[in-house]
């Protein structure tokens, strides 16, 4: 016998098969909506024992849609931690990259800096180190003389044009030649390069000689010289316990704002030729200077070329 939640008799549909174990098996069946929700109970055995089901709590849902339901849950959550996990890798990656960045240009802004302190420290230790062996009231007298007096009428280019004091100055990268049979004042004009740089725009010669681009200039005297380059320009100008011969190589041979002036060049001194030889051949900013008397560098002017060359006549001389 079938009730309802409220005791209400429900008609059923009841079967009795005797098993081979001489038992019998019942079936009640009854049918109600899903849409109700109720509980309804089966009373058997004289009213002894009972069962109740409740509709539609304990309607089974088939395995099937279980196991669906459970792959599509299973599939949706494993595609979001894809895209949450996507989603942090990109983010740390455009970190990285952005960090990256800012390193790459934090560290080509501060090599650029970082050369242009040492620039700024030679050029002051240098000006300092003119000053100090400054040339004599006499010897100055002399410079300022020559250059006004003869240097205009001396100085000329390979074409036997006169030229203005100005073209004393290599341009950016290039390596220039002054040359001059002995006396012609080839070391003068050496000292009125320095003293102008030194003295800059106090010089008596500032509105002649314009030297404002350098921030180094660099004297050598080549009949001293008894090593490579870079450790002669470190022992003549005091710079051993300022910068390393290593450091004031890449310097000079980036800068365009650095002058190498030669005085008194003649080949024939086997380290400090090959070592200038390669310099010429490596820099890239760096202007040189080279004073020499005529015949006396023939390796080194077919290695950086002969456009470049100034002459100083001596028939002009007093």
């Amino acid at each position: 016998m079938w009730q309802d939640g409220h005791q209400r008799k429900l008609s059923s549909n009841t079967t009795a098969i005797l098993t081979p174990d001489q038992l019998f098996k019942v079936t009640s069946e009854i049918r109600v909506s899903s849409s109700d929700k109720n509980n309804y109970t089966c009373i058997f055995a004289n009213d002894v024992c009972s069962a109740t089901f409740h509709i539609p709590d304990e309607i089974p849902v088939p395995r099937v849609k279980n196991d669906a339901l459970i792959i599509v849950l299973s599939i949706g959550v494993i595609m979001v931690v894809i895209i949450v996990v996507m989603l942090m890798y990109r983010q740390q990656k455009g970190s990285r990259t952005k960090s990256t960045r800012n390193l790459l240009v934090n560290s080509q802004r501060s090599v650029p800096a970082a050369a242009c302190c040492m620039e700024e420290h030679l050029g002051a230790f240098l000006k300092a180190h003119y000053s100090d062996s400054s040339l004599s009231t006499e010897v100055r007298r002399h410079c300022d003389a020559f250059c006004v007096e003869e240097l205009p009428h001396k100085l000329q280019n390979n074409k036997d044009q006169p030229v203005n004091l100005q073209a004393l100055l290599p341009e950016a990268g290039e390596t220039l030649f002054l040359e001059g049979p002995s006396g012609s004042g080839k070391t003068t004009v050496a000292h009125i390069l320095v003293s102008s740089w030194t003295e800059m725009h106090t010089h008596a010669l500032s509105n002649l000689l314009d030297l404002s681009t350098l921030r180094l200039l660099l004297y050598v005297d080549c009949s001293k010289v008894k090593d490579g380059l870079f450790p002669e320009i470190l022992i003549q100008l005091s710079l051993t316990e300022q910068i390393s011969g290593d450091e004031l190589r890449a310097i000079l041979t980036r800068s365009s704002e650095a002058l190498l002036l030669l005085d008194g060049y003649r080949e024939g001194k086997h380290f400090f030729d090959k070592s200038l030889r390669k310099f010429l051949m490596e820099k890239r900013g760096c202007r040189v200077l080279v004073m020499a008397c005529p015949g006396h560098c023939p390796t080194l002017k077919d290695t950086v070329g002969t456009e470049g060359v100034l002459q100083l006549q001596t028939q002009s001389m007093t």
